[in-house]
């Protein structure tokens, strides 16, 4: 099963652990990405636990969700 967790990534604390944990044990059993609409330290974080991790950001948010779409598609 494909799995896409989509996440706003300006996560901290709690969100950002849980977040990560539960991204983690679906990579087990599925093939997993995790979008972060921000870059930094969550999507930092992400990677460095080893979870697939694709950043998509730019100051022009409907930008971003025509390129999260496209990148669905």
């Amino acid at each position: 099963m494909k799995v896409i967790h989509i996440a706003g990534g300006g996560d901290r604390g709690g969100a950002k652990t849980h977040i990560i944990s539960l991204c983690s044990h679906l990579a087990k059993s599925c093939e997993l990405i995790l979008v972060s609409l921000r870059s930094g330290d969550f999507a930092e974080s992400a990677e460095k636990a080893g979870i697939n991790t694709k950043t998509i950001f730019s100051f022009w948010t409907i930008a971003d969700y025509i390129k999260l779409i496209k990148f669905i598609k």
